[in-house]
């Protein structure tokens, strides 16, 4: 069984503020937020019962960040400068908060425009992209205008983007019949060639950049070690959806997951993956995410079943709130 739907995996930009001269005190953590994309009922442990963008208040409460519902795919986040922007991709376009959510600004306009994932370039407040059912749209200025970056593509519907993490001017999109890159920040683009259908999910790992894996619909998981020139089919307990990828800081343990398949764990780099966790009730997931500061802290976004955690590598997992809504991005920020 497959389920359609769209899936926003995970790649997600950390900041942790710095002390100022003379002060000891540890630096403040970032705050957990989760991207509610639709419910089951309402969402146990929200503020409003309902779909939107949440930030984590403690163990199992979340507070919802908009006024009203609205269908929530992914975060984005620029902090290399204040005012830090606080982006959400949103099923009415991309909305910006410069105030850590207090206040938010439609950018796009596209009032009636998915916006699938956003990706603002680290080092360059005025630029931004993101991904939509109807390719990729890059603006110059901050979101006040956009163009189509579609180059390249023989699809429309790209899911998601991640900049490589050498450089901004390469970056990656998973797309309904493959991977694609470019190489001139979404002048033009290429097939990956991963050969394996839809792309729902994308990973560099984080130590050795040349090895890419790409999770497919149907087919489990591919990698390559030569920077996406070829790829081969990993070794997976089934040839399951992979709706998320996800890396520990040190690149020494891997984690997947997607439609009826739990929890996976790669030791090696991606190439074989076994069962981590088999939970009852849970059919799908839809993200992971790694604790920067803690390897063996892990959390996972469920399809209607809220959020889960692991504090020793994922081995036991506890629930963490949100029951009923289904997950489509964990993030921390600032």
């Amino acid at each position: 069984m497959r389920l359609r739907g769209i899936l926003i995996p995970l790649y997600s930009l950390v900041l942790v503020a710095t002390a100022g001269a003379g002060d000891t005190s540890p630096a403040p953590r970032s705050k957990l937020h989760a991207a509610v994309y639709l419910v089951r009922g309402s969402v146990a442990g929200s503020s409003t019962g309902r779909f939107g963008p949440h930030v984590r208040e403690s163990d199992s409460t979340w507070r919802c960040l908009s006024r009203s519902t609205v269908i929530t795919y992914g975060f984005g986040s620029f902090t290399s400068e204040a005012p830090r922007r606080f982006y959400v991709a949103c099923g009415n376009g991309v909305h910006r908060s410069t105030d850590d959510g207090k206040t938010w600004r439609i950018l796009t306009g596209w009032t009636t425009m998915e916006i699938l994932d956003v990706l603002p370039h680290p080092a360059n407040p005025s630029l931004l992209y993101v991904s939509t059912p109807w390719g990729i749209y890059r603006s110059k200025d901050e979101g006040a205008s956009w163009t189509a970056a579609t180059e390249g593509f023989t699809c429309s519907f790209v899911r998601h983007l991640a900049f490589d993490q050498r450089t901004p001017e390469i970056i990656y999109a998973t797309a309904e019949n493959d991977a694609y890159v470019t190489t001139n920040g979404g002048d033009d683009w290429k097939p990956m060639g991963v050969g394996r259908g839809a792309v729902l999910s994308f990973l560099q790992h984080p130590r050795i950049p040349d090895r890419l894996l790409a999770g497919c619909e149907d087919n489990g998981i591919c990698f390559s070690t030569d920077g996406g020139t070829s790829w081969k089919p990993a070794r997976c307990p089934s040839p399951a959806s992979v709706y998320a990828l996800a890396a520990s800081p040190d690149g020494e343990n891997l984690y997947a997951a997607g439609w009826e398949t739990g929890i996976w764990h790669s030791g090696d780099g991606g190439q074989s993956w076994d069962v981590l966790w088999t939970p009852a009730g849970i059919q799908a997931f839809f993200c992971l995410l790694v604790d920067p500061h803690d390897t063996r802290h892990l959390y996972a976004g469920t399809d209607g079943n809220g959020v889960y955690e692991s504090v020793d590598g994922g081995r036991g997992w506890t629930y963490a709130g949100l029951n009923g809504g289904k997950i489509k991005h964990l993030f921390f920020y600032p």
